[in-house]
């Protein structure tokens, strides 16, 4: 991960969930419940993944390739009203 912030192209390919580097907020949080994760660890870990994300913000972020499978968009046992928010992200901004 620390070299995510140096990196000039990124390539990954997700089976189950959402790279790091495109997770929204809530679908972090929907991890760290369906993992048990204790709630006063949470935002720690949701700010954490807000971090890395900066190394797409930056004025000349890496070139970032990514295959995702369906499956990301909702991670086991989430129920959400919308799954696809963290897939939609993908198509905003850097």
């Amino acid at each position: 991960m620390r070299l995510e912030s140096e990196a000039i192209s990124l390539v990954s390919a997700e089976l189950v969930q959402m790279h790091g580097l495109v997770q929204t907020a809530d679908y972090v949080r929907a991890l760290m419940q369906a993992g048990d994760v204790p709630p006063e660890l949470i935002d720690t870990r949701v700010r954490a993944r807000e971090e890395r994300q900066l190394a797409l913000k930056k004025d000349h972020p890496p070139n970032f390739d990514i295959i995702l499978d369906e499956a990301c968009a909702a991670p086991s046992g989430w129920q959400s009203r919308d799954h696809g928010s963290a897939v939609a992200s993908l198509a905003g901004d850097r």
